[in-house]
């Protein structure tokens, strides 16, 4: 019968003729399962963990560090922000937690460079110096505050945050 669909007469013998699609076995079905129910309760973790760290962030006062970037964008010497912006980026971290303040910053970012500003910006980038180290402490900061967030809110750990779990692919 393929032959007479190979030539031609037939259309639906010519799908009989094509090789099969492997069906997922058994165990890859299972796997998918397993993997499926795993992703549900990583998403749901992450989904909460997201809205802490979202409504944590919300606290974090990203207003003078805002002016201390738009200070350096029109400043003649704009190395000498580097160590304030960095100290005061430090200090967020230390009192809301890295993912709190990231996300606050993250948010700031998006609101601090205009539409055009590109050629001021490589303009900072040449009014730099070519290296600039300094290091973080209490005589170059100031203390940083007393008040601190614990290390985890509603059993959300406060550290560095992670991607959103991706769902696994079903078996071919």
């Amino acid at each position: 019968m393929c032959a007479l669909a190979a030539i031609g007469l037939t259309i639906g013998l010519w799908a009989e003729c094509a090789p099969a699609a492997r069906a997922p076995s058994a165990l890859q079905l299972q796997q998918w399962v397993t993997d499926s129910v795993a992703y549900e309760g990583r998403l749901s973790r992450w989904l909460h963990d997201s809205a802490v760290i979202d409504s944590l962030s919300r606290l974090a006062p990203t207003d003078s560090l805002y002016r201390l970037y738009r200070a350096m964008y029109i400043a003649q010497k704009p190395a000498v922000y580097v160590a304030p912006i960095a100290c005061f980026e430090f200090n967020l971290r230390w009192q809301y937690g890295d993912a709190p303040a990231e996300a606050a910053m993250h948010r700031m970012m998006d609101t601090l460079w205009k539409p055009g500003e590109g050629d001021g910006l490589k303009a900072i980038e040449r009014r730099m110096p070519s290296t600039a180290f300094f290091s973080i402490s209490d005589s170059i900061c100031g203390r940083p505050p007393r008040q601190r967030l614990p290390d985890t809110v509603a059993g959300t750990w406060l550290g560095d945050s992670y991607p959103r779990p991706v769902r696994p692919k079903p078996p071919a």
